[in-house]
């Protein structure tokens, strides 16, 4: 990874359209600016380290090859916005022409810019995830078998915030890893089933099974030749949409 300024410039440019506050934090800042009063010394304190610390975050997780996910980066903006409305709402605000065309101008290239961004998600929408969620679907029906998939594949990003899912969908697949590990609610379900562990069940019992794509069954079954079975195999039972099921053999 580069680490050079002008890269991280170039990722920062690249990817700063996408998160919705940050039209919403430039605006605020141009309103911060046009204060009819002058800016105490500690009012610029905050103002440089608010923008310090979100540059210093950016920068890190780029680093790190993790930038936008809305995580860390949702919540800083967020505070950034807020802590920017607090120093609007304790000062006056300067109305004139020339001001009012700079604020209007600005405001309108953050619109733009905002508009375009949900514009070009839209259009670039697809519809995969309603068919990977009838195959998740169907393998769930078949309770008597027990799926474990590789947490890469992100599975149940197929159900998206307004979809629901079925009661007891998950009772039979469990990913391999993840922050679901040892909770109760999968220990339960573990024993409700008779697994003790994912890996080595999936070589010695017949009900057991791999979701994974080439990639990754291809990493699984390493560490499965490494530490459980020298000569095991992954067989393919079924090819879906976007992954596949695979039957492990000794």
């Amino acid at each position: 990874m580069d680490f050079s300024v002008i890269n991280f410039s170039i990722n920062l440019i690249k990817h700063l359209p996408s998160i919705t506050l940050f039209y919403i934090l430039v605006i605020e800042y141009i309103i911060c600016f046009l204060k009819k009063t002058k800016f105490k010394l500690s009012e610029i304190f905050s103002i440089i380290f608010i923008s310090l610390c979100l540059l210093f975050e950016q920068y890190y997780v780029i680093v790190k090859c993790r930038p936008f996910t809305n995580r860390v980066d949702f919540g800083l903006y967020l505070a950034a916005t807020v802590s920017c409305l607090w120093f609007i709402s304790k000062t006056e605000v300067v109305v004139s022409v020339k001001r009012t065309i700079v604020f209007f101008i600005a405001s309108l290239m953050c619109l733009v810019g905002l508009r375009y961004n949900y514009l070009t998600a839209f259009r670039n929408r697809d519809f995969t995830h309603i068919q990977e969620q009838k195959d998740i679907e169907s393998l769930s029906e078949n309770k008597n078998s027990v799926y474990f998939y590789h947490t890469g594949l992100h599975l149940m990003n197929s159900y998206k915030s307004f979809d629901s899912m079925p009661i007891g969908l998950v009772d039979n697949i469990f990913p391999l890893g993840d922050w679901e590990t040892n909770t109760p609610i999968q220990l339960d379900l573990f024993k409700s089933k008779n697994i003790t562990n994912p890996y080595r069940d999936m070589v010695e019992k017949n009900n057991c099974y791999l979701i994974a794509d080439t990639n990754s069954v291809k990493l699984i079954m390493k560490y499965i030749n490494t530490w459980y079975a020298p000569n095991a195999k992954a067989e393919l039972v079924k090819e879906y949409q976007n992954w596949s099921v695979y039957s492990i053999i000794n």
